[in-house]
C-alpha cells in the first residue's frame, strides 16, 4: 500500500495547453477610379477601361464605324486613342472606344464647328433617305401598275396570274421594256397550260431528268421534252387544238426526235442509245 501511494506521488500532472486562435489576415480589396464619374470603387483585374457598377450599364463604349460617323472622325484620328478589341459573332476583331475620348478628339479637330458640321451631315443624310424613299414609292407604283395590267391581260386570255412565276415577276419589275412582253408571257403561259393539262410533258420531265447532261443547255432539254409530248399528242388527237408555237416547235424537232417503240431497254432511259444527241420516245412515255 505504501508503494502504491509513493507511485501516485511520483506521477506529475501535465499542464493543459491553451489553444490560441490565429487571426485571419485582412484582405485588402484593390480599388480603381471610374474613368467616367471619377468615383473610387472595388476593382479586380487589369482592364483598359475601368467603370463603376453605375456607369458600366450606360453603354459608354462605341464601335469604330459608329464613332467615325457620330463624331466625324477618320481612321487616322482614332489611331492614338485607347480601344478595346473584341471578336464579333463572325470571328472578326472589332475596336471599341470610350465616348469621352471621342468627344475630346472631336473637340480638338473641329472645335466650335463640331455641332454645325454634325447638323449639316444629318441634313444630308435625311435628304438622301427621303430621296431613296421617294424613288422606292415611285417604283412600287410602277410595279403595281404592271402587275394589274398583266393580271387583266391573263384574265382576258382565260389564264390566272401566278405569284411564283419568274416570267410574271420579271414583267412586274421591268414592264414592256423587259425581256418578255405581256403578249409573249400570255403565249408562253397558254402553251404551258396546254402541255400540263393535255400531254405527258410533266412525266417526261420527271422521268428523263437524269439525262439532262446529254444536251447543251436546260432550254434545249425542255424544248425537246415539249416536242416529244406534242408529237405523241398529235398522234392521237391531231394538231387542231395545239397552240401554234408548240406546233412549230414539234415540227422543228422532226429530225431530232426518234420514235422508238420496239426496245424496252431504250424506253426506260427515254433516249436513243445509238446517238446520245437524239431523243427517243417509247410507248411507256405516253402513259
Amino acid at each position: 500500500m505504501n508503494n502504491m501511494k509513493n507511485k501516485e506521488k511520483v506521477i506529475k500532472k501535465e499542464p493543459i495547453k491553451k489553444v490560441v486562435k490565429k487571426e485571419k489576415p485582412i484582405k485588402v480589396v484593390p480599388t480603381a477610379i471610374c474613368i467616367h464619374c471619377n468615383t473610387e470603387y472595388p476593382y479586380k483585374g487589369n482592364k483598359l477601361f475601368t467603370f463603376c457598377s453605375t456607369c458600366a450599364v450606360l453603354n459608354l463604349l462605341m464601335g469604330k464605324t459608329t464613332a467615325k460617323k457620330e463624331y466625324i472622325l477618320n481612321d487616322k484620328d482614332l489611331e492614338n486613342l485607347r480601344s478595346l478589341t473584341r471578336k464579333n459573332t463572325y470571328g472578326t476583331e472589332c475596336h471599341y472606344y470610350y465616348i469621352g475620348d471621342l468627344k475630346k478628339k472631336a473637340d480638338e479637330k473641329h472645335g466650335d464647328k463640331f455641332e454645325e458640321l454634325k447638323l449639316k451631315k444629318k441634313e444630308r443624310s435625311d435628304r438622301t433617305k427621303a430621296l431613296i424613299k421617294e424613288k422606292e414609292v415611285a417604283k412600287n407604283k410602277i410595279r403595281c401598275k404592271n402587275k394589274q395590267f398583266l393580271i387583266n391581260k391573263l384574265k382576258t386570255a382565260g389564264l390566272q396570274f401566278r405569284e411564283d412565276s419568274a416570267l410574271c415577276e420579271e414583267y412586274i419589275e421591268h414592264g414592256e421594256e423587259g425581256q418578255y412582253s405581256s403578249d409573249t408571257i400570255v403565249k408562253i403561259l397558254e402553251e404551258m397550260e396546254f402541255l400540263f393539262k393535255n400531254t405527258n410533258y410533266k412525266n417526261l420531265m420527271k422521268k428523263n431528268r437524269h439525262q439532262r447532261y446529254k444536251v447543251n443547255c436546260e432550254e434545249e432539254y425542255r424544248n425537246a421534252m415539249k416536242a416529244i409530248a406534242i408529237k405523241k399528242y398529235m398522234e392521237i388527237h391531231g394538231d387542231r387544238l395545239v397552240p401554234l408555237g408548240l406546233l412549230e416547235l414539234a415540227r422543228s424537232y422532226d429530225d431530232k426526235i426518234v420514235m422508238n417503240t420496239n426496245s424496252d431497254s431504250e424506253s426506260e432511259s427515254g433516249y436513243d442509245s445509238s446517238d446520245n444527241s437524239e431523243l427517243s420516245l417509247s410507248d411507256d412515255d405516253s402513259e
